[in-house]
């Protein structure tokens, strides 16, 4: 039973391990991507020639560039969290399953143990015992 264990720690470390990688690609994602944004916002518009205003094409233009880098950014962001939010998750449950280790494994898999045991001789016909006639041969050595 410790094998079985062993082997359920190491698929959650696993697991835990791949979900921690992807939210750590994410926030890198997110990061040049916020950089980005916070670029593109500081620049001035374009202005052409000796007026100092901004042509009203490339303004729309840079506004519209800078509407959907936003908008991949707050994407980004919600994916970014909901990934850490699962990597957290599961390394509780891999500490709590570490934890478990010295306090309620022994029990657990005694009880266990005990389980398939009882099942085992129920299925092959072990445990079928004549309560009766064990009663009568009890009673008979009882009253001699």
């Amino acid at each position: 039973m410790i094998a079985l264990y062993t082997v359920i720690l190491l698929l959650l470390g696993v697991v835990a391990f791949v979900v921690r990688l992807r939210a750590k690609t994410l926030e890198r994602k997110f990061s040049r991507l916020a950089l980005t944004v916070t670029q593109l916002a500081g620049q001035a518009p374009h202005r052409s020639g000796n007026s100092g205003r901004a042509e009203a094409c490339l303004a729309a233009k840079h506004q519209f560039e800078l509407g959907q880098l936003i908008q991949k950014r707050d994407r980004f962001e919600g994916k970014y969290f909901r990934w850490q939010h699962t990597a957290e998750k599961f390394s509780k449950w891999v500490k709590a399953v570490r934890a478990w280790k010295g306090r309620k494994l022994p029990y657990t898999f005694a009880v266990i143990d005990v389980s398939v045991l009882l099942y085992l001789v129920d299925h092959f016909g072990l445990g079928r015992v004549d309560l009766t006639s064990l009663a009568d041969t009890i009673s008979k050595l009882l009253t001699r």
